[in-house]
């Protein structure tokens, strides 16, 4: 973090000019070399010819991190830097639940094409975005400073029995009834609030959607979605209310897509979840291409199989956010189905530069 929040300084520091970033000690002067046609007279004076430009490179020695600015942003973190991040998955989750201790003006933009775990079994029966990597974002910025908070958090990160369909179906249903230990732990009136959610879920739940291992956090979003005219901006604005979360969570597109690979061999892969399976890499090659469709196949795909390629664009309010971000960061994660991805909506090139 502390790399971060220094990041944000070093472009503002290039005025029509370069800089150099040194590890050592604050220089107080600065190092000013002219280039022009100038020349200068037996009395020591310049001349410039006036057809001409004159060009002036300004560099700087400065000290990362600065320990003044750092120790400013951890005082007051809700005036700290406006860093966003392209990411996905769950890679950085950590790094956001600490992050949020000196900025609480970080920007996090979600690519909403996962297609694995409880978020597959959410998309295929409602038609949403992957919500898995959103809840899992908010869980790590939600304030844990406000007495009851981590309550509400344990409740979002506690999955269902996996193994099991009847008893996840038992354990759904002390939920919905609070009588689970975890909304008996929520007080109210934010117990209330989200067993509505997850009631609002469960009126719509098709009777053969598989509930083993699903995420309550997901299953509550999904319900605000569901209650909110299957709106997925107001949902994440009304949990991300609900947490007090320290940053902004938005999905990167509203698209309700699916990531395709295309091997060296020619095998077609649909799914981010299988993206460059050990396994599969070896046996067809590297990936050469992805792009989007719109359905995930039930069978396996074979190089036989087609779909036309779907396009989408990034979303208006990321875009904004975007442009007005202090530093943009791509941070670890699947090199395909969690960094690249984020450059395939048209117009997110076009907003960075």
């Amino acid at each position: 973090p502390l790399a971060l929040l220094q990041g944000t300084n070093t472009s503002k520091m290039e005025d029509r000019g370069m800089k150099t970033v040194n590890s050592g000690q604050n220089h107080d002067h600065e190092h000013v070399t002219r280039s022009s046609s100038s020349f200068c007279d037996s009395l020591g004076r310049f001349e410039t010819s006036a057809s001409a430009p004159t060009t002036v490179t300004v560099s700087r020695a400065i000290l990362i991190p600065d320990q003044v600015r750092v120790d400013r942003c951890l005082r007051l973190p809700e005036y700290g830097p406006r860093i966003l991040f392209f990411s996905g998955g769950t890679a950085i989750r950590s790094l956001s639940s600490l992050l949020k201790q000196y900025t609480h003006n970080s920007i996090h933009l979600m690519t909403p094409f996962d297609s694995g775990g409880s978020s597959a079994e959410i998309r295929r029966a409602f038609n949403v975005l992957s919500v898995g990597d959103i809840r899992n974002r908010l869980m790590a910025l939600a304030d844990d400073s406000v007495f009851g908070k981590s309550d509400v958090v344990a409740l979002f990160s506690h999955r269902l029995e996996a193994e099991n369909a009847s008893a996840a179906r038992d354990e759904l249903s002390l939920l919905l009834c609070g009588e689970h230990e975890l909304t008996a732990a929520v007080s109210m009136p934010m117990r209330s609030i989200l067993i509505s959610h997850l009631r609002w879920f469960h009126g719509r739940m098709p009777s053969d959607f598989n509930l083993c291992g699903a995420s309550v956090g997901n299953l509550i979003i999904t319900g605000c979605f569901l209650e909110h005219n299957n709106d997925i901006v107001t949902a994440i604005y009304l949990i991300w209310m609900l947490l007090g979360a320290k940053g902004r969570v938005r999905p990167l597109t509203g698209a309700n897509l699916h990531i395709r690979a295309l091997y060296e061999d020619g095998m077609v892969e649909v799914g981010q979840h299988k993206l460059g399976n050990s396994t599969t890499v070896a046996a067809h090659g590297k990936i050469v291409k992805i792009d989007f469709v719109e359905r995930l196949p039930e069978k396996a795909p074979s190089s036989e199989e087609h779909q036309d390629g779907r396009s989408c664009e990034i979303d208006p309010v990321s875009a904004q956010l975007v442009s007005t971000a202090d530093l943009i960061v791509f941070p670890m994660g699947s090199f395909f189905g969690s960094i690249l991805v984020n450059l395939l909506p048209s117009g997110v090139g076009k907003t960075i530069v």
